[in-house]
């Protein structure tokens, strides 16, 4: 883990067990953190964003709220080029030049942008837009949904916090991509 003097931590907090997890690695890990949530108009913002909120305080991380505002409906299910968004976009507006974005980004999906090659280009190019100043940290790349659960069970991460379901709805619908992972828990 890069904890570099004068590099701020910057977590995509989404609400949901992975990033909650990477940001519980962090501070198990002695990195200052600070969390950062978009809304950039999906279906499940609010449920998401009380979430993220909650998770944050939960471990004494500073909290900040990007939107994004569009006319285009995001739909449930995988949005092409979102993590890229999310990751270029956290490295453009959030906080000191020299900062390690963190995701909780983890192996076994069929999202390409939760590749290792995707990961792999995506920090290439923000080290080189950013003079080497913005890197790319992806703790799980090499775990699975189960390796992350398990570690968000042995570190205390409060699952019952986290939210993820790609229909917002309340309770979670228990049929999307996002319901079924959380069989792991």
């Amino acid at each position: 883990m890069d904890r570099e003097e004068g590099l701020d931590h910057v977590v995509l907090l989404s609400g949901g067990l992975d990033s909650a997890a990477a940001l519980a690695f962090l501070k198990a890990n002695g990195a200052d953190a600070r969390a950062v949530f978009f809304d950039y108009g999906q279906p499940a913002a609010a449920q998401e964003r009380k979430a993220s909120a909650a998770i944050a305080r939960h471990y004494d991380a500073p909290y900040e709220v990007l939107s994004v505002r569009h006319s285009a409906s995001v739909a449930t299910g995988e949005l092409v080029g979102r993590n890229a968004f999310l990751i270029l976009a956290a490295s453009c507006f959030v906080g000191p030049r020299r900062k390690v974005v963190v995701t909780g980004i983890h192996a076994g999906t069929s999202y390409y942008d939760c590749s290792k090659a995707f990961l792999t280009s995506i920090a290439q190019l923000m080290e080189e837009q950013s003079g080497g100043e913005a890197r790319l940290f992806s703790p799980f790349s090499d775990w699975t949904k189960a390796d992350v659960a398990s570690f968000a069970k042995s570190a205390q991460v409060p699952v019952a916090m986290t939210y993820s379901c790609e229909a917002g709805t309340v309770p979670p619908c228990g049929e999307c991509a996002s319901c079924r992972d959380r069989d792991f828990l």
